[in-house]
């Protein structure tokens, strides 16, 4: 069976997209902005790395989008009750 929803209007106003755009408009912003930074060195355990701070902070933006979701979905699954 079909469900009842309504068709989406092309007049509508796509609020997800929008908002998806945003952030990355403003995650362009703050790293065309952090391009005129020093290099700065890093310590991560026992390595000790010089990069800029652009590089590392996209670097760790780029880490958490792509593992952020998956993690989340992965344990909100161990704790959710099976369906019966």
């Amino acid at each position: 069976m079909m469900s009842e929803q309504s068709p989406t209007k092309k007049s509508e106003i796509n609020w997800n997209l929008i908002a998806k755009l945003l952030v990355i408009g403003l995650i362009l912003i703050f790293f065309i902005q952090l391009k005129n930074m020093p290099e700065t060195t890093w310590s991560f355990l026992i390595f000790e790395f010089t990069w800029p701070t652009w590089l590392v902070l996209l670097v760790t933006f780029l880490l958490g989008a792509f593992f952020g979701r998956d993690v989340w979905v992965w344990i909100v699954s161990k704790f959710r009750k099976p369906s019966a």
